[in-house]
């Protein structure tokens, strides 16, 4: 049971039905949740109700439950929707929180290691990208090589072909 606008947990709830209710009211505490709680619970008729109710008016615990109570029963399958929900303790609650814990940090450490793998794959790309960058400029320095040669192999067979030119004249 909480706080319907705080969502604050009655801890001491999870724990009442350890409590002998008839013991706790006897104890007189009347500051005490537990006893709030306990008296609260013992109501079984309209005279117990308004005996609780001016016994509490001037505390917000009180309210709240006369409130959640009245509107339980305002609508009856809100109050049978309410009996369907399994029991739920304390230490159901931090089971569950430590399995949540366990699962998040699971998932924190393999966000971890995507993102170590991320960044290897990463580098890798930019190795890749330098291995291409160097492939090209190697392909730039074959093209310009080739060229070189071609203009060369042009440059010889005008040469050859001055000189058959030559030796044809001399011929001739």
């Amino acid at each position: 049971m909480s706080y319907k606008d705080t969502q604050e947990i009655f801890d001491d709830l999870m724990n009442l039905y350890l409590v002998y209710v008839p013991s706790v009211i006897s104890s007189d505490k009347n500051k005490d949740e537990l006893y709030l709680f306990a008296r609260f619970f013992a109501v079984i008729n309209n005279d117990d109700a308004n005996r609780f109710h001016e016994d509490f008016k001037d505390i917000e615990l009180a309210e709240v439950l006369v409130r959640m109570y009245n509107e339980a029963v305002f609508d009856e399958s809100v109050l049978e929707a309410y009996s369907k929900y399994p029991y739920y303790t304390e230490r159901d609650y931090l089971e569950d929180k430590a399995e949540f814990e366990q699962e998040k940090a699971e998932w924190e450490q393999e966000k971890v290691e995507w993102r170590h793998e991320k960044a290897g794959w990463e580098q890798k790309k930019v190795e890749w990208g330098q291995e291409k960058a160097d492939w090209s400029q190697k392909r730039v320095d074959w093209e310009q090589k080739r060229t070189d040669w071609e203009q060369k192999e042009s440059e010889l067979l005008r040469q050859i072909a001055e000189l058959e030119q030559r030796l044809l004249e001399k011929e001739i």
